[in-house]
């Protein structure tokens, strides 16, 4: 009975929506469009998870100082003999309108216009009792009436908002500044916060530099590629590079110029708010050297003394560096120079800056220069290679470890005869290869306008000759696109512009599999191996953006937690990538391989999934986030590129060198992990040829878990026991089934952890579990007096009675059961119930209602059958009937959980009922379904159903004729206070 592996874990996720809708898509792994299932408000949840509303309560230092300098401006009002009336606009959790609460504001208006965020502070509100003093407004501010009868009575006299973002201005602060003193404020007002400084640092940096230009290449002994003339005139109106700055080591760049403050922005009304400005201030330059980069950033005048500031200064200019918190939501910029500008010690330079409403341009230029062309206004252009490539891929391809490994492995295999396809885009490895006497390079791109980037690169260094940029994918070319010759070499690095994770760049493998007959037996591939590996990892910051926020300075964000869990359940993949450079963390075990792919053979000869697992031991700190994974590519023997860890061995307990070009993935773990000497990682990855797919699952095996299983006859107690469980209690409804649990578990040897238990859930006291709290609660959960799927909720009636005896951070698996149904055309299963009417020429119509009459009184609406013996056609999509989740006390729901709809049929002429079956799902990659087999269920299509459980079966009385209008109404009803589950299904 037991479909899946018991795993011990951190949960990731809460609920996931059952209503998917199909989608297309390019697939980036083959190339291929196909149609995938995604959640129907995927968008909008999306939306939710990418809104960095968690991060920002993470920043204690930015709640504290707001609520400081809010409390003064509340008491300023009130020793003035005014009342605090409040505005706060983007109010989000709306936390700081609690804090106005707080501190005895009079009246607090809070706008929001994220709808879903306006009705997360709703709860929020409601839950922390403040719902009589915040009125809160789902609108933008701008949409807001004052005045009777409108949303406001009067104008407030406290403003309160964070509408800020890493260039102080991009999410249109200003304009919803200049609307509030317009519209919403009255004239004396106090405004949190009060203004804000721009701030500028011109540095010399080669390792900077290279985000920004492209970089000759010298292959020694043969010619020097040259970047085209045009893309090394850089206008500087590329958008910011934003980045952790802090994170580039002092010794990386030298300072030009001390941090000048460039601009100052006035918030509190007193001046005029302007939406565009241009500044010219000529500064001393500490050191001779190239004007490479202006380092940018902001700091608050919180309050109206000065008192309280909150600054986004990097460590070496930050007023209190030992102190500085930690934020991802405001980073810092780097924008770069439009010009070269050679300065020397003790002299001065021109920092030139504009900005408009939303956005920033900086420039450089010495005493000297002709100052009649400074812009007034921000340049409308952009070079062409900043339009093509991101800053890491600059940075990639400056990068002298990987220039040396390409250049290294080519000189061992090109020949004067070399017949040379490479797959990647914006690569110089056809350049290398023409280069070192490679006879013809054939290039293609997944990206045009990579591919007239390439073309000019060919041109300026005259390799027209050998080198054909072709304007087709890999499999549309043909032998005519190579001139007739044969492919000897097929080479990337390999890098695409649509890969966010690492798999994705198999697209090479992919691509190369499909031109195998263009190629001679003998073709060389490069890179030959691609290998995913991983390490275990304690990060200093990063996990606190996907860590719940609880508390956050004395109010329960509870419901915003659970929010932002839906979302990122909902949106988000179990690995997301982040350049890991930029968050510190410390190895906390060795690196292990994930998988290992061998690309010299065709992936179209591999026709079964490759898959992987394994444990880990987790050592050399005292708390583990997740895990860190990058990809190494063997191009050869001799030569590797690592896009992981930068020039160093990982070991246990020692900070990692991440490379600075690429992003890692990362698998955060819902809570952090406190380490053990017996605390491990287990780990599976699974890669589908088929479809390029890769699926990572890592689960943590705690030596101190404490289980308490309640299934019958279930194996998840030796499994637990296996892997490292404390101790493992196990309750049966069956006797028989006791005595047959406790011969497997003493044939096994092991009896000293495991401990069958002659009691009900609801008798077992904290003696039976040897003073111990559960820390696992797990079933499979089957029973042997279950005949419907809803009766093996026994599972979460039980743990609801032993609440007392588990920890508060208890897990509970499965979290979640929902009941599923799909419509039906049965071959034949349909005529144990069908009326009989006339037998051989003989009426029956008696027999038919003494039948009829019999399965109304005795029968339910729902019958178990096992469908895999009984044929038959879907004649819908599948659709949920209900969706349970079982990390909640079923005690607590004083509810009844309904769920109703329609569902069309289609996909055959006839219904003859519903079949209904139950997922369970046990954490985010594991699902056990006692339904369909192995496929997703269409309508028209045959379903394959489990072998080893019965479904439910309603059956219509007669079979419906089905056309194109015809649908079924469904309704469910689960009722906590007896389990009872009632299903109508009507034609």
């Amino acid at each position: 009975m037991l479909r899946a592996k018991c795993v011990f874990f951190i949960l990731r996720n809460l609920t996931m929506s059952s209503k998917n809708v199909f989608v297309p898509r390019i697939n980036p792994v083959t190339g291929e469009s196909e149609w995938i299932p995604q959640n129907e408000n995927y968008d909008y949840y999306q939306e939710i998870a990418r809104s960095a509303y968690a991060d920002m309560l993470h920043d204690t230092e930015r709640n504290k100082k707001y609520e400081l300098a809010l409390k003064k401006a509340i008491d300023r009002m009130h020793s003035q003999g005014k009342p605090a009336n409040v505005l706060d606009i983007g109010t989000g959790t709306g936390l700081l309108s609690m804090m106005a609460a707080r501190h005895g504001a009079d009246s607090i208006t809070a706008c929001e216009a994220f709808h879903p965020m306006a009705k997360c502070a709703k709860e929020v509100i409601k839950t922390n009792g403040f719902e009589e003093k915040i009125n809160l407004i789902s609108k933008r501010s701008t949409e807001i009436t004052v005045g009777p009868g409108g949303d406001m009575p009067h104008r407030a006299n406290i403003l309160v908002t964070e509408v800020f973002d890493t260039e102080l201005i991009g999410e249109g602060g200003l304009g919803t500044f200049h609307h509030a003193h317009q519209v919403l404020l009255e004239d004396d007002c106090t405004v949190v916060p009060t203004s804000a400084n721009v701030y500028a640092q011109v540095v010399n940096s080669d390792f900077v530099r290279k985000w920004n230009t492209i970089q000759p290449l010298d292959i020694p002994g043969h010619m020097t590629i040259q970047p085209p003339q045009e893309i090394t005139k850089y206008d500087g109106t590329a958008s910011l590079h934003d980045l952790q700055l802090d994170q580039i080591s002092t010794d990386l760049f030298q300072p030009i110029t001390d941090p000048v403050c460039i601009f100052r922005f006035d918030f509190s009304g007193k001046t005029k708010i302007e939406f565009q400005r241009w500044m010219s201030k000529l500064v001393e330059t500490l050191a001779s050297g190239r004007c490479d980069a202006i380092f940018m950033w902001w700091d608050l005048q919180m309050d109206v003394d000065g008192d309280v500031l909150l600054s986004c200064a990097p460590r070496w200019a930050h007023p209190e560096p030992q102190a500085m918190q930690w934020r991802d939501h405001w980073m810092q910029a780097i924008f770069y120079p439009s010009n070269v500008c050679n300065v020397e010690k003790g002299g001065q330079v021109l920092i030139h800056s504009i900005h408009d409403e939303y956005s920033w341009w900086f420039d450089v230029r010495t005493p000297n220069d002709n100052m009649n062309n400074l812009c007034k206004e921000i340049p409308a252009g952009s070079s062409g290679l900043h339009l093509v490539c991101s800053r890491p891929r600059l940075g990639m391809l400056n990068d002298c470890h990987r220039r040396e490994a390409y250049i290294g492995a080519l000189r061992k295999v090109i020949k004067e005869d070399s017949i040379c396809l490479c797959v990647s885009d914006g690569s110089q490895l056809p350049l290398i290869a023409a280069a070192l006497g490679a006879k013809k390079v054939y290039v293609t791109e997944t990206s045009p306008a990579s591919r007239t980037l390439s073309r000019d690169y060919v041109k300026s260094n005259n390799l027209d000759s050998v080198v054909t940029i072709l304007d087709k994918s890999p499999g549309d070319i043909t032998q005519e696109d190579l001139g007739g010759n044969k492919i000897t070499l097929c080479m990337a690095e390999p890098y695409f512009y649509s890969s966010l994770l690492h798999w994705h760049n198999l697209y090479f493998w992919y691509s190369w599999s499909h031109l195998s007959d263009l190629m001679v037996d003998s073709v060389t591939i490069l890179p030959r191996r691609a290998i995913l590996k991983a390490a275990a990892m304690e990060f200093d910051n990063l996990w606190k953006i996907r860590a719940p926020v609880g508390n956050c300075e004395g109010f329960d964000l509870g419901q915003f937690d659970q929010l932002i869990e839906k979302a990122c359940d909902i949106s988000d993949d179990s690995v997301e990538p982040q350049p890991l450079w930029e968050y510190p963390g410390t190895a906390v075990s060795t690196p292990f391989t994930l998988l290992e792919l061998d690309m010299t053979t065709p992936v179209s000869q591999i026709t079964h999934p490759i898959r992987n697992e394994g444990t880990i031991a987790l050592q050399g700190s005292d708390t583990c986030h997740g895990v860190a994974i990058w990809m190494e590519y063997d191009l050869d023997d001799d030569h590797t590129v690592c896009t992981g860890p930068r020039g160093q061995q990982v070991q246990p307990g020692v900070k990692v060198n991440w490379d600075y070009y690429t992003r890692q993935g990362v698998h955060l773990f819902k809570t952090p992990v406190k380490v053990t000497s017996k605390t491990s990682v287990t780990f599976s990855a699974l890669f589908n040829p088929s479809d390029g797919d890769v699926k990572l699952t890592f689960n943590v095996i705690k030596e101190d878990s404490i289980c308490l299983c309640v299934s019958d006859g279930s194996q998840l107690p030796l499994i637990a026991a296996a892997l490292g469980a404390k101790k493992v209690y196990v309750t049966e409804t069956s006797p028989a089934s006791r005595t047959l649990s406790r011969d497997y578990v003493k044939s096994n040897n092991l009896d000293s952890v495991v401990t069958i238990l002659d009691k009900s859930p609801g008798d077992i006291t904290q003696e039976d579990l040897g003073g111990n709290k559960i820390t696992l609660f797990m079933a499979e959960p089957y029973f042997y007096s279950s005949l419907l799927h809803w009766h093996n909720l026994y599972f979460w009636y039980s743990w609801s009675h032993l609440s007392d005896l588990m920890v508060d951070s208890v897990t509970i698996l499965p979290r979640r059961a929902i009941l599923k149904a799909v419509a039906m055309e049965f071959d034949n299963l349909w005529k144990i119930r069908a009326p009989v009417g006339n037998c051989e020429g003989f009426d029956l119509g008696q027999f038919d209602q003494l039948i009829e009459k019999a399965c109304d009184i005795s029968d339910d609406s729902v019958e178990p059958q096992p469908l895999w013996e009984y044929p038959g056609t879907a004649v819908s999509t599948p659709f949920t009937l209900l969706e349970l989740d079982m990390t909640t006390p079923v005690s607590q729901i004083t509810h009844l959980i309904r769920n109703e709809g329609t569902i069309a049929l289609q996909g055959s002429d006839t219904c003859h009922g519903v079949a209904i079956w139950m997922e369970y799902d046990l954490d985010d990659d594991h699902t056990v379904c006692t339904g369909p087999r192995g496929q997703q269920v269409q309508p028209g299509v045959k379903v394959n159903w489990d072998y080893y459980t019965r479904q439910g079966v309603h059956l219509f009385k007669t079979p419906v004729k089905v056309t194109p209008r015809t649908s079924v109404t469904f309704s469910a009803l689960f009722n906590p206070s007896d389990g009872d589950v009632k299903l109508n299904f009507n034609v």
